[in-house]
């Protein structure tokens, strides 16, 4: 079963994060400085910690790339469940500044640096 987000905002950055990062494409460089930032995070909803590990172990940095393959990553790491319509859903909201995004994630989280 897909895991229930909690309704707080730390909750609800997350989310925005990943369906940034799985729906932008952006250059090498950015999307390792993004995932530079999050490395030492302690993700708060099991389902974005699964997404997160997911993108990471696929290579390709592209937005198309990651529709086709993350579902297929995320069940060989045994979580079949995810929804997907969450991070590649139609989205009308205007995409954040990732790196503000983190920023306040982290600013939320004790010991997060």
């Amino acid at each position: 079963m897909p895991q229930t987000e909690p309704p707080d905002e730390a909750a609800q950055l997350e989310r925005t994060i990943l369906r940034t990062l799985c729906r932008r494409d952006l250059p090498r460089a950015r999307w390792e400085r993004f995932a530079q930032k999050l490395a030492d995070y302690v993700w708060r909803v099991p389902d974005h910690n699964v997404v997160y590990a997911a993108l990471l172990q696929i290579r390709s940095r592209d937005a198309n790339t990651w529709r086709e393959q993350l579902p297929a990553q995320a069940t060989r790491m045994g979580f079949p469940d995810i929804d997907w319509d969450a991070f590649f859903g139609p989205d009308d909201s205007p995409q954040p500044h990732i790196d503000e995004a983190i920023r306040r994630l982290k600013a939320q989280t004790p010991n997060q640096t």
